[in-house]
This record gives C-alpha cells, structure tokens and sequence, in this order.
C-alpha cells in the first residue's frame, strides 16, 4: 500500500511560534467530525505572512465551498481587519469593535476570535479539498 502525502500551506501569526501553532492546529483538527474520517500527519511548520495575498489564503479562496457567499469568510476579514486595525472607518466593522469588543482595539479576544474562525476556515478548505481527492 503506498502513501500519498500533499503539501498544505497554511500562514501562522508572526507572534505565534510554529510549535504552538502546530499544537493548536493538531488540536482542532483531531477534534473535528470533518477530519477524523482523514490520516494526516503535521510533519513541518514553516513562517509565512499572513496577507490574504498568500499561497495559504489562495488555497482557502479555491477549495472553501462558496466562498464568495460564506459568512464564516465575511466573519474572518471583518476579524482580520480589526486585527490589523485597517479600515477601521468602515460601518460595520465599527459596529463590531463597540459591540463585540467595547472599542478596545487591544482586546484580546479579537485575536483569540480571529485565531478560532480561521481554525475553521483552514479546516473546512482542508475538508473540501481532501473529499475532492477521494472523488
């Protein structure tokens, strides 16, 4: 029986260390329902930028089903954008900042909200993308 193995690349923050990473990812992957149906095994962790403009996010644009109309998308870029604290003019994502997190652009739950949908965002690419392998 041979092994087929596939190179995913997925961004990590700059102040995250690619062991905690790893760790955070093996955990909610061997969580998911979607995931334990698939083997996989993390055999390397390498830096990357996290701009949306990145081979990881590409994959993420190509295999997450419906991504142009997925709230779970419209969630992670109002999230990313606060993160970054860019266009911070914008209605909605002023709405979000006041309502969600008190106008504190230092509150730590954006970064835990953003790290938690982009799990599920790279997860659910990841699940596509292997169930079309298996077609």
């Amino acid at each position: 029986m041979s092994t087929l193995y596939k190179t995913i690349q997925i961004a990590y923050e700059d102040n995250e260390t690619a062991q905690d990473f790893t760790e955070n990812l093996k955990a909610a992957l061997t969580q998911s329902d979607n995931m334990q149906a698939h083997k996989f095994e993390i055999i390397g962790i390498v830096p990357q930028h996290t701009d949306r403009d990145t081979a990881p996010w590409r994959f993420v644009e190509k295999y997450y089903p419906k991504y142009h109309n997925s709230e779970e998308i419209r969630i992670s870029d109002d999230l990313t954008k606060l993160k970054d604290k860019e266009d911070l003019v914008d209605e909605d994502i002023a709405i979000i900042l006041k309502v969600e997190y008190n106008n504190d652009l230092n509150n730590p739950r954006i970064l835990q909200d953003y790290n938690t949908i982009h799990i599920e965002v790279y997860e659910t690419a990841i699940t596509a993308y292997l169930e079309q392998l298996n077609t």
